[in-house]
C-alpha cells in the first residue's frame, strides 16, 4: 500500500493557512475531498480533509486531517471621536480573558483618556490570535470665561457681572434665568453663568458681597480739664480724607477750648462718608468735705461719715472701699478721695476717744410678748434725761414695724395689731444728752421669742 501522512490535526487563526502533504512517491496519484489531485494542498478553513492515494499497482490508501480556524479578536472601537476639553473617554477593547497592550503602556482591557491624540491596542486571545485597532481622539475647546471670583456691591446700588468671554458668538444662561452676556445685580449672593460655543459648555461662579460702610461713628462727649488739651481722633483704616470744622484735614486734632467739633470722613470705596460730632465741655477739679455724726467716740459707738463733693465721679476711703458713706467703729484719722477725670481732692477727719462717756440708755437683746406679764414689751432703759429721742425697729425684709419718739413707749411685738413672727429684728435709736447737743446713734439686733 502507498504510505499516506498528511500531518497532525491542528488549529490556526483566521487569515493563516496550513499546507497538507500526502507524500510524493513516484507513480502515485492523489485525490483530495477538496477535488485537488496534487500531493500538497494549502487549506485555511475549519474542516476535515481527506486524501486517497493510489500507487502504480492500483493499491489505495487514505489519510485524514482536521483543521480548526479561530476567528481573530474583534475590537469595536468607535470612529475617530471628539469630546469637550476636560472630559474623559473610556476606550474598551472588549474580548474578556485576552491580554492587552496599549500604546499608553496600560495592560487593562479598558482605559480612560483625556488627552488629544491617537490611541491603539494589541489584543491576543487565549488561542494566540492577535488583533489591533486604533482611534483618534479630538478635543473641542471650552468657552473661555473670566468672571471675577468676588464682586463688591455698594449699599443702594447695582454691580454688573461680565464673564468677559473671548467670543461674541457664545450663548449664556445665568442663575436667575436671564440669557444676556452681562447681569446687573442689587443683592449680595452667589451667581453663576453657563456659556455655550455650540459644541461645549463651561460654567463660572462669582460671589457678590455687600461693601458696608464701616467708617467709625464717634458722636462722643469729652471733658476738657483746666489748663489741659485733649486729642480728638477720627482715624479709620478705611478712610481716605478728613475735614474738621476747625479747617484741619488730618485724622486727629489737639484742642484746648470747649465747644462742638464736627468732622467729615470719606471712605476708600463706594463714595461712603460719615459726619460725626464731638461735644467738649469744661471740666473742673473735684472738691470734697467729710461730715460726721460726731467726732467723739464712746465704747460701742458707730459714727457715720458722709463725703459731700462737687464735680465728683466717685469716692474712695482709706481702706479702699468706695461710696459716699463710711461707718467708723474706732477712733482715728479717716480720709476720703474724691475723683473725676480732671483730678483728685482729699479730706480727712479725726475721731477721738471721749474721756467722760456716760451710757444714757440700754436696750435689751430679747423679749417675749406672750402675755405672761414678764418682758412683754421691748423698750430702752433710760438712766438719765435724754432729748430728741427716736426708736425704729425693722423686720428682716427691712420693713419698718415700729416707730416711737417716747422712751416710755415700747414695742409689743405686733404690726398693725397682728403678732409678728419669732426671729431677729434690727433696731436703731437716736437721742441727745442735752437740748441742743449732737445726736447719738446706736443700733443692734433683738430677738423676739414667745
Amino acid at each position: 500500500l502507498p504510505v499516506v501522512s498528511p500531518g497532525y490535526d491542528t488549529s490556526v487563526c483566521s487569515g493563516q493557512s496550513v499546507t497538507l502533504d500526502a507524500g510524493n512517491n513516484a507513480g502515485n496519484t492523489f485525490l483530495w475531498n477538496t477535488g485537488a489531485t496534487t500531493h500538497k494542498i494549502d487549506v485555511n478553513s475549519t474542516g476535515k480533509y481527506l486524501v486517497a492515494v493510489t500507487n502504480s499497482l492500483g493499491c489505495v490508501d487514505s489519510g485524514k486531517f482536521r483543521l480548526m480556524v479561530h476567528p481573530l479578536p474583534v475590537i469595536n472601537f468607535p470612529k475617530d471621536t471628539a469630546v469637550c476639553a476636560g472630559q474623559s473617554v473610556t476606550l474598551d477593547a472588549g474580548n474578556n480573558g485576552s491580554t492587552f497592550l496599549w500604546n499608553t503602556g496600560s495592560t487593562q482591557q479598558a482605559i480612560s483618556v483625556i488627552q488629544q491624540g491617537q490611541y491603539w491596542v494589541n489584543v491576543k486571545d487565549k488561542f494566540g490570535c492577535k488583533q489591533s485597532d486604533s482611534v483618534q481622539l479630538h478635543l473641542n475647546p471650552l468657552p473661555r470665561l473670566s468672571l471675577n471670583r468676588q464682586a463688591g456691591l455698594c449699599e443702594g446700588s447695582k454691580v454688573q457681572l461680565n464673564p468677559e468671554a473671548e467670543s461674541a458668538n457664545y450663548t449664556y444662561q445665568w442663575s436667575d434665568g436671564s440669557t444676556g452676556q452681562v447681569l446687573n445685580v442689587s443683592e449680595p449672593g452667589i451667581y453663576w453663568v453657563i456659556a455655550s460655543n455650540g459644541l461645549c459648555l463651561n460654567i463660572d461662579t462669582t460671589q457678590v458681597v455687600l461693601l458696608q460702610n464701616n467708617l467709625p461713628v464717634i458722636n462722643d462727649f469729652k471733658t476738657l480739664c483746666p489748663n489741659a488739651t485733649i486729642q480728638l481722633n477720627a482715624y479709620s483704616t478705611e478712610a481716605t480724607a478728613y475735614q474738621w470744622n476747625t479747617g484741619d484735614t488730618v485724622n486727629s486734632i489737639q484742642i484746648n477750648k470747649p465747644g462742638v467739633y464736627t468732622v467729615n470722613v470719606k471712605g476708600s470705596y463706594c463714595n461712603y462718608n460719615r459726619n460725626d460730632t464731638i461735644w467738649v465741655r469744661t471740666g473742673q477739679l473735684p472738691a470734697v468735705h467729710i461730715v460726721a455724726d460726731d467726732t467723739l467716740f464712746c465704747k460701742g459707738d458707730h459714727i457715720r461719715l458722709l463725703a459731700i463733693g462737687n464735680d465728683v465721679q466717685g469716692y474712695r476711703w482709706q481702706d479702699g472701699s468706695f461710696g459716699p458713706f463710711y461707718s467708723a467703729d474706732n477712733p482715728g484719722y479717716y480720709t476720703v478721695q474724691a475723683f473725676n477725670e480732671c483730678g483728685i481732692a482729699n479730706d480727712s477727719v479725726n475721731l477721738r476717744l471721749a474721756t467722760n462717756c456716760i451710757v444714757s440708755i440700754l436696750l435689751p437683746t430679747a423679749f417675749s410678748p406672750n402675755g405672761d406679764g414678764k418682758n412683754d414689751v421691748f423698750r430702752p432703759v433710760v438712766k438719765h434725761q435724754i432729748y430728741n429721742y427716736e426708736l425704729r425697729i425693722f423686720n428682716r425684709w427691712g420693713q419698718l414695724v415700729f416707730l416711737s419718739n417716747n422712751p416710755e413707749q415700747g414695742w409689743d411685738g405686733t404690726f398693725h395689731g397682728v403678732p409678728c413672727e419669732i426671729g431677729g429684728y434690727a433696731w436703731w435709736v437716736r437721742y441727745s444728752e442735752s437740748q441742743n447737743g449732737p445726736p447719738i446713734f446706736k443700733k443692734g439686733i433683738l430677738t423676739l421669742v414667745r
